[in-house]
């Protein structure tokens, strides 16, 4: 994939063509996306720049056997390392690694390059587990990587979502990521940087990888999909201007609508003292389909509480709402108490963040359920 070929922040893409140029990668990279901004099609539109021999005006030719290799991910010394677990499709392996489900990792990547954590675990077949980077992985990366580049000059090694690492593999990494051999190089994608073990993290250089303009993502989604101009700026704001979510949403594998009705119908019973309606709200949450469907509503959530405080507050033109969706925000807007946001918005990072350690949904959305209804 050329750079010109990925759809993300302009920016980002001429600052990585323009690092690679002048040297300035050093040896590790860890790149902070929102989940679907574009990162991987960086990633290996960076690796195919760096390997390409014909590169030139900032990309790739994209035409060569070795830019044809990178693309379709085969090429020898471009290795990917992401979290796993055992499954239905490899019952066997009690301990996989990624070269175990690479046959899947591949095909995932050549359909949509822009895929989820949920759209992994389900394609690898471990849709209701959470992946893992264990010990095991770290000890093939410090193979693979203490062997000769078998062409050129780079070794390329990238870890998706790191933040997956557990502290045992973590620390067999240090010594590599602080000393590597010579062509190394990582690049790191994360999506929540602060999860990342801090002796991982302060060994790489950070970049962060913006959301798109909903406006230029917008036009692409318009473009790409005949869709019109106010339904594509309707949905690039939804997805918070990513690409990855962007096109679940287009697609229905994301039920943004499913998420407004339990939300509109929290909001309402809370307002109306309802508790009723407010613990009935909660527990459609928690029957969303997996942890990763949970922890999406959560974000859907916190975005539509912060938008609902910008109408509140007389700056209902920066927000980012449909017309419908801005209508009930005026109409709730002199309801909703002053303090409400500031004491709404850390339970909802706090239920996010319960979800990712497992914890009883039912237990997490009664608990946030009954505090809309005490707060609002």
């Amino acid at each position: 994939m050329r750079f010109a070929d990925v759809i993300a922040d302009g920016g980002i893409k001429a600052r990585l063509s323009e690092m690679a140029d002048s040297g300035m990668l050093g040896h590790a990279l860890m790149l902070h996306e929102d989940e679907g901004g574009g990162a991987l099609a960086l990633t290996v539109a960076l690796a195919q720049y760096l390997l390409c021999k014909d590169h030139k005006d900032g990309d790739s030719c994209g035409t060569c056997n070795t830019c044809s290799r990178v693309e379709r991910l085969i090429y020898p010394d471009l290795h990917f390392v992401f979290p796993v677990n055992s499954g239905t499709k490899r019952g066997t392996d009690k301990k996989p690694t990624s070269d175990t489900y690479m046959a899947e990792w591949r095909a995932l990547y050549a359909a949509n390059p822009y895929f989820s954590e949920q759209q992994l675990y389900n394609a690898l077949g471990i849709e209701n587990k959470s992946g893992v980077i264990a010990v095991a992985e770290s000890r093939k990366i410090i193979e693979k990587l203490t062997l000769t580049a078998l062409e050129g000059y780079y070794k390329i090694m990238v870890v998706w979502l790191p933040e997956r690492m557990n502290a045992e593999a973590a620390n067999k990494l240090l010594k590599i990521l602080e000393e590597p051999y010579n062509g190394t190089l990582f690049v790191l994608i994360t999506h929540a940087p602060e999860k990342v073990m801090t002796t991982i993290a302060s060994r790489c250089r950070c970049l962060r990888v913006p959301p798109m303009d909903t406006g230029e993502l917008a036009r692409i989604l318009a473009g790409r999909n005949g869709i019109s101009s106010e339904e594509a700026l309707s949905i690039a704001r939804m997805a918070a201007g990513s690409y990855g979510k962007a096109c679940d949403i287009l697609y229905g594998q994301t039920d943004v609508s499913e998420y407004l009705d339990i939300m509109r119908a929290l909001f309402d019973s809370a307002l109306s003292k309802d508790l009723y309606g407010v613990l009935e709200a909660g527990e459609r949450a928690a029957a969303l389909g997996g942890r990763e469907k949970q922890k999406a509503f959560c974000t859907a959530m916190s975005s539509y509480v912060r938008n609902l405080f910008l109408v509140c507050n007389g700056m209902e033109a920066i927000a980012d709402a449909d017309s419908s969706t801005m209508d009930y925000f005026l109409r709730i807007s002199k309801r909703v108490k002053t303090d409400f946001f500031d004491r709404i918005l850390p339970r909802i990072d706090r239920a996010y963040m319960l979800i990712d350690r497992n914890v009883s949904a039912k237990t997490i959305f009664c608990d946030l359920s009954d505090r809309f209804y005490v707060y609002m």
